[in-house]
């Protein structure tokens, strides 16, 4: 099952697929070919459509599908335990190797006992998803904000990325 916490523009994704799963991955799905660019590093994979970028990061290799249904859309990390983070924001003047040079930056670390994952990034408050006891942000629980099934959403400024020196 899998345990998922917001925190401004960053979500992160937790998955304990059990001991005997039938298929022992996570993926993404992001259609390449639906945006502009595209930078694909060992544990992440960052892509702009005009002026704003999604950064996926991961506790593991990401593999691109080359073949079959997923071809050039899906993305796995294998194992039974794995996690995710999306970030989304603006580009702002700053090119995507800008943001590829932040994912390479970011750390992103699955731990066991407890299960969780920690998200350290060069812009980010300290964020940890314990799956027993949810988001925690520099240290403090963070409770989920609403106690209803109709969606609140509030505007705010994108995050952007600073432009290079």
């Amino acid at each position: 099952m899998p345990r998922v916490g917001q925190f401004r523009n960053c979500c992160l994704f937790l998955s304990d697929l059990g001991e005997n799963p039938r298929l022992a991955f996570t993926h993404a799905y992001a259609p390449l070919a639906a945006f502009d660019e595209h930078i694909a590093g060992p544990d992440f994979l960052v892509l702009r459509s005009a002026g704003s970028f999604i950064m996926l990061k991961a506790t593991g290799p990401i593999t691109a599908i080359q073949q079959g249904p997923g071809a050039g859309i899906e993305h796995r990390v294998e194992g039974k335990r794995t996690g995710w983070a999306i970030t989304v924001g603006e580009l702002a003047g700053a090119g995507l190797a800008d943001v590829a040079a932040l994912a390479g930056r970011t750390r992103l670390v699955l731990d066991e006992a407890p299960l969780s994952l920690a998200f350290e990034g060069p812009f980010s408050p300290a964020l940890r998803l314990d799956y027993r006891d949810g988001l925690f942000v520099e240290g403090r629980h963070t409770h989920f904000p609403t106690f209803s099934q109709t969606p609140e959403i509030i505007w705010q400024p994108a995050f952007a990325v600073p432009a290079p020196n």
